[in-house]
């Protein structure tokens, strides 16, 4: 007696959801790109802004010390001198001393 095998086919389904998540991001490969950009985008102005604030510190710092360093500034026996340095020097006529 020779035995037979019946050998049916079938087809192997176990992989469709890898299909289907295929297909998602095929069909909003745009929207999942944009959402990317945006949140790189985000991100690195978060890090400019984290390195800018800093800098801008030290720059109202800077213009302050400007301000109370102006090049017209004299330092006369431990006082600051604002203005025109030569009203503070001895020998400055200004015209109104024959006044007096």
């Amino acid at each position: 007696m020779s035995k037979k095998y019946v050998i049916t086919e079938q087809k192997d389904h176990s992989g469709w959801w890898i299909i289907l998540i295929a297909a998602f991001l095929v069909a909003y490969g745009y929207v999942i790109l944009a959402f990317v950009i945006a949140v790189g985008v985000l991100w690195l102005g978060y890090q400019l802004w984290k390195w800018y604030k800093p800098r801008r510190k030290v720059r109202q710092v800077e213009e302050s010390n400007y301000y109370l360093d102006a090049p017209t500034q004299l330092i006369t026996e431990g006082m600051r001198v604002w203005g025109d340095p030569e009203h503070y020097l001895d020998n400055y006529n200004d015209g109104m001393r024959d006044w007096r």
